[in-house]
């Protein structure tokens, strides 16, 4: 009997040695990715604990500005004097003041007006053309029939731009 000849196997390649780049290059690639994987983890650690570092301060911030209610002690004597004399200074009629103060000649300018409410006293100071202007608007203040007496003119001060002056008067209101 013959024996049977066997495969031909010289279509088949030789096998090669695998190339020292390829391995450099995937060696280098699997380097970077545990690299990046480390990196990554140790951020992600670090953010978690800056959540947690974040929400134990919003706590104890909110535990120390929850404020429990204060008992307000019942007010005394000068307390509720004090409360009503508030009150009287809210009721006053200081539209009508106002509005009596306000110069009717639009020449003459307030600058300022000064309401002391304890004691009605007003120091208006304003500016004039002239000095003419000035002193009719003072007696214009007493005139009007307002809520405004014992006008007296404290200054008149001459300047380039016009008459400067001070007025103080007593509030009837």
């Amino acid at each position: 009997m013959s024996l049977m000849p066997g495969p031909n196997l010289r279509w088949l390649r030789h096998r090669r040695a695998v190339d020292p780049r390829a391995i450099g290059a995937a060696a280098l690639a699997l380097l970077v990715a545990v690299t990046e994987i480390h990196w990554k983890s140790a951020v992600d650690a670090d953010l978690a604990r800056r959540r947690n570092q974040l929400q134990r301060v919003e706590a104890l911030s909110a535990a120390a500005h929850a404020q429990l209610p204060v008992q307000q002690p019942a007010l005394g004597h000068d307390g509720a004097r004090q409360l009503s004399e508030q009150f009287a200074l809210l009721n006053k009629d200081w539209p009508r003041l106002l509005n009596a103060v306000v110069p009717s000649r639009h020449e003459v300018k307030l600058l300022s007006v000064d309401i002391n409410p304890d004691t009605a006293v007003i120091r208006v100071t304003g500016r004039a053309p002239s000095l003419l202007l000035a002193n009719d608007y003072a007696q214009w203040l007493e005139t009007t029939g307002s809520p405004i007496g014992d006008v007296r003119v404290i200054v008149f001060e001459r300047r380039p731009d016009g008459i400067y002056f001070e007025i103080g008067a007593k509030w009837n209101g």
